[in-house]
């Protein structure tokens, strides 16, 4: 019954927030862009008190603990969505309708992710070592030098467009359109399979991060959910602000060190939650306060 109330509210709030805040394409900016974002942030607290009122404190820090790290391995989301909408050249107005989509069919690969992902670990304990090595391995791939993302390059890209061929042009709103008896994709349909399959990668860093934290099912889904949620409204309000946290990267790498260690040893030496989110909280505190150092003249 709870699963069904939080699925409940959750698009119910999608469809206030499609419908209503962005009814008409309209394009939300500058202040109110942050009070939408502060409210998905102020949400995702107060079901954390409900959390510690049902289930204890230990489970609403491993709630809020998974929110957190979450929310920070979102940020490369963010950075992909906007080459993305520049590629395809998607106007802000439409910008939040691939968005909105996009997170509703992540609510369905998180699911899945998360409930695999919890059913191996608790019948297969190795499977703890496997995924610490491989948070670690994600570290360090982090810490590379990345290439520009290229959407034209993706194999996705081009095998859609052998299936249908795509318009030149944006078509107001619409995925699909018919001319001359055939059936065009859009280049907003492009953007939104590129971003689901952005989310589908997102997901195989993230839940097994989230599983060296709580390995309960609710938790899980209901921490990604609401960073989840927060996404949309976080891109428009910080998606020029992150470029400028230049060391926010290292602190996520060695968030998902810490992590992945936290994994390897949790048979022999288990780390409290409570030590977890110090831990977690002062890397991710230090990395943006020296970011910020550096950027300030």
């Amino acid at each position: 019954m709870l699963w069904f109330i939080f699925i409940s509210l959750v698009f119910v709030s999608l469809f206030v927030d499609l419908y209503v805040f962005h009814s008409g394409g309209r394009v939300i900016k500058g202040k109110e862009a942050y009070l939408l974002s502060a409210f998905w942030i102020v949400l995702a607290l107060v079901f954390n008190v409900f959390v510690y009122f049902r289930d204890g404190s230990e489970a609403a820090v491993q709630f809020f603990l998974g929110y957190l790290v979450e929310k920070c391995l979102s940020i490369d989301n963010i950075f992909i969505f906007a080459v993305i909408f520049s590629y395809f050249n998607i106007p802000p107005k439409y910008q939040h309708r691939v968005l909105f989509y996009g997170v509703l069919g992540a609510f369905f690969i998180r699911m899945a992710f998360i409930f695999v992902g919890v059913y191996f670990v608790t019948k297969f304990s190795w499977l703890f070592y496997l995924f610490g090595f491989f948070l670690i391995y994600l570290a360090f791939q982090m810490l590379k030098k990345r290439k520009i993302y290229e959407p034209e390059k993706s194999i996705l890209t081009r095998l859609l467009k052998k299936i249908l061929p795509v318009t030149n042009e944006i078509e107001d709103d619409r995925f699909f359109v018919t001319k001359d008896k055939k059936i065009y994709m859009t280049p907003l349909f492009l953007a939104l399979v590129l971003s689901e399959a952005t989310d589908f990668i997102a997901a195989i860093d993230s839940v097994p991060a989230i599983l060296a934290i709580t390995t309960d099912p609710f938790l899980i889904y209901t921490s990604n959910i609401f960073a989840l949620l927060g996404l949309r409204a976080l891109y428009f309000v910080v998606v020029d602000v992150l470029m400028k946290l230049k060391y926010i990267n290292l602190g996520l790498a060695l968030v998902l060190v810490f992590l992945g260690i936290k994994m390897i040893v949790s048979t022999f030496y288990p780390i409290s939650i409570l030590e977890s989110f110090g831990i977690v909280v002062l890397i991710l505190a230090s990395s943006i306060l020296f970011s910020l150092k550096k950027t300030t003249p």
